[in-house]
């Protein structure tokens, strides 16, 4: 065993090298995997610095053709047409005249571009509720010490 597998705790998370992958197969599968995180990152971004943005993915893979795409604010398609035919950027609402939460948003599905982003939502809907509910363990736990 090496002295860097022997420091290795085990269930860490490894850094892997971003490098090019060499087969197709191999950039398809990286693709896949790692769209859902840069859709996450995007709508992020989008959250904290109140950007409008559209992000648009096609895999290497030669059977797929599907363009998988995310936007911020405004639908993709509007961000990308402003942006090639050199139109002014769409106007984003105010967080002011938002009414309620966003998945009350009446329109939540239609402004959906394609089946990614609503995987992004059942993310997010996800790990709300994975920490709400460890957040409600603390407070039973507390409770029981008392």
């Amino acid at each position: 065993m090496t002295s860097s597998e022997s420091t290795m705790k085990k269930g860490t998370k490894r850094k892997i090298e971003i490098k090019k992958r060499e087969t197709k197969q191999q950039r398809a599968v990286a693709c896949s995997k790692r769209r859902q995180t840069v859709f996450s990152r995007a709508a992020d971004l989008c959250h904290l610095s109140g950007a409008n943005l559209a992000v648009f993915v096609t895999s290497p893979s030669e059977i797929s053709d599907v363009v998988y795409s995310f936007s911020g604010y405004s639908p993709a398609q509007e961000i990308a047409d402003c942006y090639l035919n050199g139109k002014p950027p769409p106007k984003i609402k105010p967080q002011s005249q938002a009414q309620g939460f966003w998945w009350e948003d009446p329109d939540l599905y239609n402004s959906c571009d394609d089946l990614s982003e609503l995987n992004i939502i059942e993310d997010r809907i996800e790990r709300a509720k994975k920490h709400v509910m460890a957040c409600l363990e603390k407070i039973e736990q507390r409770g029981c010490r008392n």
